[in-house]
């Protein structure tokens, strides 16, 4: 599943650019997580440093590669007839509300001067539920966009990470481990 190993084996061209796409939201995840870990221990010195430099690349990183793997998707089902003729008004909306919140990202790390010190403010103002003052308008735009992802993404088709892990990779798992066939594996746990 992190891999997107069947895309990769049935259409490898159009691996690359998804997996930007998912890559940017895995290093998105681990950016977010090192910049929680620096503002909840206290590192000093040159773990500190670390920190820092872990965050800005991993926050660079993730912003390029989200709005490259949106950029790239919308190219491909807009030139390609045949995804052209299966893709709904909602996936490119969906697309394009993933590359507004990485964009506005980048933006506002940059009018930030690409300082783990104002990502570790909205954090800890976010762990401490209190109120953000002091941010400049790409910070905040970007936080409102953000926001309306969180909020966004458990309703709709998105959220398919969790759906097909647990309806499909969890259960193609389990068979490989019992070394039972899918279908046997299935009906020996449905309950009837």
């Amino acid at each position: 599943m992190l891999f997107i190993k069947k895309l990769f084996v049935k259409q490898r061209k159009f691996w690359w650019i998804s997996y930007a796409l998912h890559l940017g939201i895995y290093v998105t995840i681990a950016m977010l997580v090192v910049a929680t870990a620096g503002v909840i221990l206290p590192f000093s010195g040159i773990l500190a440093g670390l920190v820092s430099l872990a965050v800005t690349v991993l926050g660079l990183a993730s912003g390029l590669l989200i709005c490259s793997g949106t950029v790239g998707l919308l190219v491909k089902r807009l030139t390609d007839r045949e995804f052209r003729s299966y893709t709904t008004p909602q996936e490119f909306f969906n697309l394009g509300f993933l590359f507004a919140g990485a964009f506005s990202g980048l933006v506002a790390f940059a009018s930030n001067k690409f300082s783990y010190g104002y990502v570790s403010k909205v954090i800890r103002s976010m762990l401490h539920l209190k109120s953000l003052k002091g941010l400049n308008k790409p910070t905040k735009i970007n936080l409102l966009i953000v926001c309306g992802l969180l909020i966004y993404i458990p309703v709709c088709k998105m959220s398919h990470y969790v759906g097909k892990y647990y309806t499909f990779h969890k259960v193609i798992l389990a068979a490989k481990s019992k070394k039972r066939s899918l279908p046997r594996l299935i009906s020996s746990q449905a309950m009837i």
